[in-house]
Parts: structure tokens; sequence; C-alpha cells
């Protein structure tokens, strides 16, 4: 009988210890129809047009999402922002829902 233990493949999220954050986050849908996923496993955000095509891929490199949402807000603007930076910030989303 063998006893040689069968092969373990792990994954790349295997490596990242104990962060408890999903692979992916829907971090909303631009005024442009495009949707922007945050790869946390190597701290990317895939842009993701309405016809499905990835339109670009930013790496962070050392930068917070959150910069990346604020540079998105600057320059399209978001129809659905879905990651927000605190709590308050998203107190204040629900709010503002609400008011329209």
């Amino acid at each position: 009988m063998s006893t040689q233990r069968p092969q373990r493949h792990d994954s790349i999220a295997s490596d990242r210890g104990t962060d408890p954050r999903p692979n992916h986050i829907h971090a909303g849908t631009d005024t442009d129809g495009a949707d922007h996923i945050y790869r946390t496993i190597d701290e990317t955000v895939h842009v993701i047009t309405p016809s499905g095509d990835r339109e670009h891929v930013e790496a962070l490199d050392g930068r917070s999402i959150h910069e990346w949402m604020t540079f998105v807000a600057t320059k399209r603007g978001w129809s659905s922002q879905l990651l927000v930076e605190s709590f308050g910030e998203f107190l204040d989303q629900a709010t503002n829902e609400e008011d329209a």
C-alpha cells in the first residue's frame, strides 16, 4: 500500500495567509457602463466594458483601492459605486439615494 500523500495544488490565494477579503470585489459601474473589478489577489483593478471586453488593467502598486475609486469619480464618475472607504461614506450614499 502506498504511503504517498496526494499532491496539493495551492492557489495564489493560499499565499495570502489570513486575508479575509474575497479574491474579486465589484467596486462599481462607471458612467460609461464599465464595471471595475478589484482583484485582491494581486492588487489590480480590471475595467470591463458593457460588451464584456477588458478595457484596462491597473496595478495599484501600493496605492489603495480608494485612490482608484477617487480617480474614476473624477475622470468618469460612478453610476453605481459599490465599494466605499468608510461606513460613514456608505451611510451618506444611502441617505442620498433615499432623498432622490
